[in-house]
């Protein structure tokens, strides 16, 4: 057991949560996350929410927090301090470098759990341009006429 004080009084137990919580972001660029229906935001959720647990083997699971939050291109959880655990900090930072360089964390629905994949915010993604052209014909323009 650990002895843990942040009770309301001093206890011997297996888990031992801290007041400590951060909350991380995982970014899934050109995704479009909230376009999935409501079920598959849950999967998606609950499949990533297992993938965490498996790249943070050493951190306690009551101290990984289920996903609330998913936006257009993120997933958000919080990841809360646990007395056996290592700090939070080292697991955030073990877990940006599984999410930003390996090619290979993909998560989404029971449908395709490989849909979308995790990148580091700050690198370089596709960009998708769509150019709208009122007035130009282009079937005379590219005719051999």
């Amino acid at each position: 057991c650990v002895w843990c004080e942040e009770m309301d009084f001093p206890v011997c137990t297996e888990i031992c949560l801290t007041s400590q919580k951060f909350p991380v972001s995982v970014f899934f660029p050109c995704a479009s996350l909230t376009s999935l229906s409501r079920d598959e935001q849950q999967e998606l959720k609950e499949n990533f929410y297992l993938k965490v647990i498996q790249l943070l083997p050493d951190v306690k699971q009551e101290a990984i927090h289920f996903p609330k939050d998913v936006t257009e291109n993120t997933i958000e959880f919080v990841l809360q301090g646990e007395m056996s655990s290592p700090p939070p900090a080292e697991s955030i930072s073990l877990l940006r470098q599984q999410t930003n360089w390996r090619q290979n964390f993909t998560v989404g629905p029971h449908r395709d759990p490989h849909m979308f994949r995790s990148v580091d915010p700050l690198d370089y993604t596709d960009l998708k341009v769509t150019l709208f052209f009122n007035t130009a014909n282009f079937g005379a323009i590219l005719s051999n006429d």
